[in-house]
């Protein structure tokens, strides 16, 4: 189960990348729940399959990037960790703004992302998934 936990949050930021709404919904509960970066301003939790998707999408209006890439992977039982890298720049500006980072813990059950935590620091979100060093 394990692995094919890792498979479905590979496919959720997949179908993320594209955009492509009916696929991430096919992969996400309908009421599934993000908790955001705590440091971030947009850090309230957000849930329902439409409310997540319109914030995740809305955080998208400000930058210019490719894809959101997994960098590090781990997993324990229903849980996913994984690194998500991007090369980002202003939209307005283009002017590259560096590589944005941060780690997501998600939980998948019954073949669905039911929650998500986001955290900028790797010990953070280890330790949320049970991971610690």
């Amino acid at each position: 189960m394990s692995e094919e936990n890792l498979e479905i949050v590979r496919r959720a930021i997949a179908a993320f990348n594209a955009r492509d709404n009916s696929a991430w919904n096919e992969l996400t509960a309908a009421d599934i729940e993000i908790h955001p970066v705590p440091e971030w301003p947009e850090n309230s939790v957000v849930r329902g399959r439409d409310d997540v998707w319109d914030f995740l999408i809305g955080n998208e209006t400000a930058w210019e990037g490719g894809d959101y890439i997994l960098t590090e992977e781990a997993v324990a039982g229903e849980t996913v960790l994984a690194c998500v890298e991007r090369a980002v720049a202003g939209k307005e500006s283009g002017v590259p703004v560096g590589d944005l980072r941060f780690y997501g813990v998600f939980e998948v059950r019954d073949r669905e992302l039911v929650r998500g935590d986001y955290f900028l620091s790797r010990d953070q979100a280890l330790e949320s998934a049970g991971l610690s060093e």
